[in-house]
């Protein structure tokens, strides 16, 4: 993992240019994402080890600290980069770090929310079985071109 952060801080520098701060905080928001690693592994962690949960138990340990939720959503969004980083490299598939982004209730029950008052019309949705879906349901429809 160390190798992979050593990469990706480069390609910052180099490639992105990004500023000394830029930098900085992700290389702070990588160590402390490793170090949560190697302590639930019970060694050095590497890209390949990491997957939703680890990334979900290290954002619930910074809840337990008290880290603010913005500066958790920011650490959140240095591990996206990096994971997307590593799968651009080839040394990853997927991102583990999408995961949480696409399948968190809690960010769905807040978008349904705020579009109640915005979506017209009374459609309702049926499902295979008959049964109408609850007022909670989330539909997304993906159009390919």
């Amino acid at each position: 993992m160390r190798d992979a952060v050593a990469a990706f801080l480069l390609h910052l520098d180099r490639e992105r240019n990004a500023s000394p701060h830029t930098q900085r905080a992700y290389a702070q928001d990588l160590h402390q994402f490793r170090e949560h690693l190697r302590e639930e592994l019970g060694r050095e962690g590497r890209p390949k080890d990491v997957d939703h949960l680890l990334i979900r138990s290290f954002l619930a340990r910074l809840h337990r600290q008290g880290l603010k939720k913005v500066s958790a959503a920011r650490k959140l969004a240095s591990l996206r980069t990096f994971f997307r980083f590593l799968c651009r490299q080839g040394a990853l598939e997927r991102n583990p770090a999408m995961r949480d982004a696409l399948f968190n209730l809690a960010l769905v029950r807040e978008a349904l929310a705020k579009s109640r008052g915005q979506v017209q019309g009374g459609a309702q949705a049926q499902a295979p079985d008959g049964s109408m879906f609850g007022e909670d349901v989330f539909l997304v429809v993906v159009v390919s071109p």
